[in-house]
């Protein structure tokens, strides 16, 4: 068409961009220096914990990623926990300093295993019981935030905001 650009691809290898998924990129820099890691949060459930909060777009590791051909990362909090939070998807061939849109979250992560169990009881039982608790109390939460905004409410396991999160 009229205005298009012709890139000479002879004897070069096209392919479509990559997917990175359950990617901390953007999320630490120093991998041995806690201080830099934005990518969990410390409890043993913490669904309310949003990756997209802690996204450096400039940091110097997308721009290594986007050279070797990833277009689009799934970023996933760390953390082996119950629930560890939401993960985003963030767009790395657009704008650069671009940041994923905190009201649009694309999963939510956990985790099943033994050393999650450990935050439970021990168990994999334990884990479920502590699942099956964490959402009875966001049902409860949903039919009773005006009592519970008042004091009015019984005890439950996470905050307002973990609990809205699980809504």
């Amino acid at each position: 068409p009229v205005g298009a650009v012709t890139v000479d691809g002879k004897g070069k290898v096209v392919t479509a961009g990559l997917f990175a998924s359950g990617s901390q990129l953007g999320l630490f820099e120093v991998g041995l220096e806690t201080a830099s890691d934005d990518d969990h949060l410390a409890g043993a459930a913490t669904p309310g914990f949003r990756t997209a909060d802690g996204f450096n777009p400039l940091s110097p590791h997308i721009a290594v990623d986007r050279e070797e051909g990833v277009t689009s990362v799934l970023l996933a909090p760390g953390g082996g926990k119950l629930l560890s939070g939401q993960g985003f998807v963030v767009e790395l061939a657009s704008r650069l300093d671009a940041l994923p849109d905190g009201s649009k979250p694309a999963a939510l992560f956990g985790s099943f295993d033994g050393w999650t169990a450990e935050a439970f009881g021990g168990s994999r039982a334990g884990l479920l019981l502590g699942l099956r608790e964490i959402l009875d109390d966001a049902r409860f939460y949903k039919a009773h935030v005006a009592a519970f905004d008042k004091g009015e409410s019984r005890a439950l396991k996470l905050s307002p905001t973990h609990l809205k999160a699980l809504q």
